[in-house]
């Protein structure tokens, strides 16, 4: 059996008492944002301890002795001496359970998970945002910029192949962003690409991207989840015939039961990645039912776990758990347009009523951090030190009265079910408001009319989010003018300001900085109550190899592998 262990990145103070392999910790810190030395000085304050298995980093298949890993180097690239090789590795089905279906293979027409984990299989982008948050490469194998980063410049890989036959070329990626920036086409991402000037293809496989200004961060941009390179000539039918890049392809589909996909046996990078005959995507809306699956080998791995229903998984000596600090978190929207909301008065007695370290300790039972009404995690380079605002009833009373509401206050709160914590959260945000009388009803529906009938479209409502890959994609999602996402219809022009001046700032402190001032000032005025960063938990049986949780919630499986191809 696999020992468990997590890491908290708030109470590192803890770890003495606490038994971690090497190399969990060193995953465990890196993604939680701890520089090297850091990390040195926690395996020290650890120890050594020889009994601990450490195979749930699934960037390992077998017991390699932690004792030859270096505190500085990356734990997700070591190298195992007996690992299969390719042919070894190919063959057998990944059954997924999820709580919900795809809506459409359109990859640049997006608002579900349960999508984007799917169409995540079947497209490529230029660069991939590996489990340490760092851009590697996709169908770009190289890139440059100039000095002052207004010109990007890729090299790609030659011979990559559509699903439909064709050679993918330049011209393919310069049509796929023009799709994206195109304001007809009517995709939620244009505002978040106006840093792009123009996308030029100076040969079939050479592309430069031209920037508005100064932009040091375009690697992580490109490694979001929708900037799928697709071909254009079948663009129109992508939502029920996907054609990618990517190493499967869609075999069928049953709207709220299984997606099937297979292998693409001309994948350009078969012979490192894309192992499996085929993956499904099972549709299992309760939890309790999706572990029961996974305990019964029904299904082989559940990507995200409440950690109420741990108990359930816990003992099972056929599964591995793994923890992983991310940068998801759950939001309540206050739209800032509608009453009472208007009133920044009254947003902010909302955000003072609620008690953070509750939220993490009864929400997430301990497995996450909290957070100070901005997107941005500690694990984000352009993190800024945003006080956490105190519970403050009186305070909140006092605004309250201030708006007009000295007698109290009546709201409906819509949430779902349908996402690991989301309803939990509602239900308590509805006990802390109403000791400053605010009665909440909270209102549940079911996941899959909720994005589409609900979300966006009440005064007050919840939403889940995973991190982004920057912090000017975290902004510009949702709190920008115009933003196609933008949930709280809150906009402010000094907080736009700072984040324009932040795209042209090549030093990283410099730009951090002026970051920061932008967290604050959505902190203090914005329309939206963030409570805390979530842990993501995810289970898997210990056939599965290859696979490891991503902090951007992604479900990446390019070199997943079953064991004995079953």
């Amino acid at each position: 059996m696999t020992m468990w262990n997590k890491l908290n990145a708030t109470r590192v103070t803890e770890l003495n008492g606490m038994a971690m392999s090497r190399r969990t910790l060193l995953r465990r810190a890196a993604v939680a944002g701890l520089a090297t030395p850091a990390i040195a000085g926690l395996l020290a304050a650890c120890g050594e301890d020889d009994d601990v298995d450490d195979t749930a980093d699934l960037g390992d298949t077998d017991d390699a002795d932690d004792e030859e890993i270096d505190v500085t180097d990356d734990a997700d690239d070591v190298a195992e001496e007996d690992e299969p090789d390719a042919d070894e590795r190919r063959g057998g089905t990944l059954r997924i359970g999820l709580s919900g279906s795809a809506e459409n293979f359109d990859p640049h027409h997006q608002t579900q998970f349960d999508s984007i984990w799917v169409n995540g299989m079947m497209y490529n982008r230029l660069v991939r945002i590996d489990p340490d948050m760092q851009p590697v490469p996709d169908l770009a194998h190289s890139w440059e910029q100039d000095d002052e980063a207004t010109e990007w410049t890729f090299q790609l890989h030659e011979g990559v192949m559509f699903h439909n036959g064709r050679e993918m070329t330049a011209e393919d990626v310069v049509e796929s962003f023009e799709r994206l920036k195109d304001p007809d086409e009517g995709t939620a991402f244009a505002q978040q690409l106006d840093m792009i000037d123009s996308v030029e293809a100076t040969s079939d496989y050479e592309v430069v991207f031209h920037m508005d200004g100064s932009y040091a961060d375009l690697l992580a941009v490109l490694g979001f989840y929708a900037f799928r390179i697709i071909p254009i000539e079948d663009a129109e039918n992508l939502a029920t015939e996907p054609v990618g890049t990517g190493p499967y392809k869609l075999l069928s589909h049953s709207p709220d039961e299984r997606t099937v996909l297979e292998r693409f046996d001309d994948y350009f990078l078969s012979d490192e990645e894309g192992f499996l005959d085929e993956i499904h995507y099972i549709k299992i809306e309760e939890e309790t039912s999706r572990l029961t699956a996974l305990t019964d080998g029904t299904v082989d791995l559940v990507n995200e776990v409440s950690p109420s229903s741990l108990p359930m998984i816990e003992g099972s000596p056929e599964l591995e758990i793994e923890e992983i600090v991310t940068g998801s978190y759950h939001v309540f929207a206050m739209q800032a347009d509608e009453e009472p909301f208007t009133d920044v008065n009254v947003r902010r007695a909302f955000k003072l009523v609620a008690e953070r370290s509750e939220f993490v300790e009864t929400v997430l039972q301990g497995y996450g951090v909290e957070a100070a009404d901005q997107p941005i995690p500690p694990n984000d380079p352009m993190y800024g030190e945003v006080e956490i605002p105190d519970r403050n009833i009186e305070e909140a009373q006092q605004l309250l009265e201030e708006a007009g509401y000295g007698d109290g206050l009546q709201i409906e709160l819509h949430t779902t079910a349908g996402r690991v914590g989301l309803h939990e959260a509602g239900l308590t945000f509805q006990e802390h408001a109403s000791q400053a009388g605010i009665e909440v009803e909270v209102i549940n529906h079911p996941v899959d009319s909720y994005w589409a009938d609900v979300w966006m479209q009440r005064p007050f409502h919840m939403s889940n989010w995973g991190q982004r890959p920057n912090a000017d994609l975290a902004f510009t999602v949702a709190y920008v003018e115009g933003a196609s996402w933008n949930e709280s219809n809150w906009t402010n022009e000094e907080f736009e300001e700072l984040l324009s001046e932040a795209r042209g700032i090549l030093d990283d402190d410099e730009r951090r900085e002026v970051y920061r001032e932008a967290q604050q000032l959505l902190s203090d005025e914005g329309a939206v109550i963030i409570p805390y960063f979530i842990s993501v938990i995810g289970a898997w049986s210990n056939r599965v190899h290859g696979f490891a949780l991503n902090p951007t919630r992604m479900v990446e499986l390019h070199k997943v592998w079953i064991e004995n191809g079953m």
